[in-house]
């Protein structure tokens, strides 16, 4: 991702509760697309903590990855499914590094460590679940024209920017100024961008069944 779009996302303010529903939708297109593995991801271990699953280690345990070993093993754990299918002491060094780069932190909590992804690290997630937005063409064209048109009030020229920047990324054609079409389905996509961006009153969908004199768009979207 461009390090100016970085900067732009990171002036966003987005609660906690979207960020959590946001990590369970990136978690569960990563766990389709991967399967079950023995080894987790940078991306992935910030997402299952993103999204509100608990990492806990045991203080009597010497070192991380046999105080968290201890957990794992115990029914009274509910998370640990999220977390035994991966080689613990690979997930152990992760931790480590996420936490030197100041994306987690390891709090006292009791008698028990736990394992805190910080804003920096949740911003970081954000940033992933923006990188995996896609359009994916359909094996047949439905007929219909998307379009998606947005007034997005002056003082708030960096959030139209942001705005007009991912539409092009998900490949939208450009209408007319503030007016973008797609000939694929997107209404998911854009909710969750009007979500995101906290720009739902001031974008709208329109869905067309027909446009005069279409070839520019056909030609472009190869239908």
């Amino acid at each position: 991702m461009e390090r100016n779009l970085i900067k732009t996302i990171d002036k966003l303010e987005i609660s906690d509760k979207n960020i959590e529903i946001i990590a369970k939708s990136l978690k569960k297109k990563f766990d389709l697309e991967e399967g079950k593995r023995k080894y987790a991801s940078v991306r992935e271990v910030l997402t299952i903590l993103a999204k509100g699953t608990m990492l806990i280690f045991s203080f009597v345990t010497p070192g991380l990855t046999l105080g968290l070993k201890d957990f794992i093993k115990t029914e009274k754990y509910p998370d640990a499914k999220e977390w035994k299918t991966f080689n613990l002491s690979f997930l152990t060094r992760t931790i480590k590094r996420l936490e030197k780069q100041k994306l987690v932190e390891i709090v006292n909590q009791g008698k028990y460590r736990v394992v805190k992804i910080t804003r920096k690290g949740k911003k970081r997630v954000l940033r992933y679940a923006l990188d995996e937005l896609e359009l994916k063409k359909p094996e047949r064209w439905d007929g219909r024209w998307y379009f998606v048109t947005y007034d997005i009030p002056k003082g708030k020229n960096w959030l139209r920017d942001l705005m007009r920047n991912f539409l092009a990324r998900l490949g939208f054609y450009r209408f007319h100024e503030s007016l973008y079409i797609h000939a694929y389905p997107c209404l998911g996509e854009i909710e969750f961008l009007r979500e995101y961006l906290g720009v739902s009153e001031f974008v709208k969908v329109l869905v067309v069944n027909k446009i005069e004199n279409d070839e520019v768009f056909r030609n472009y979207f190869g239908i």
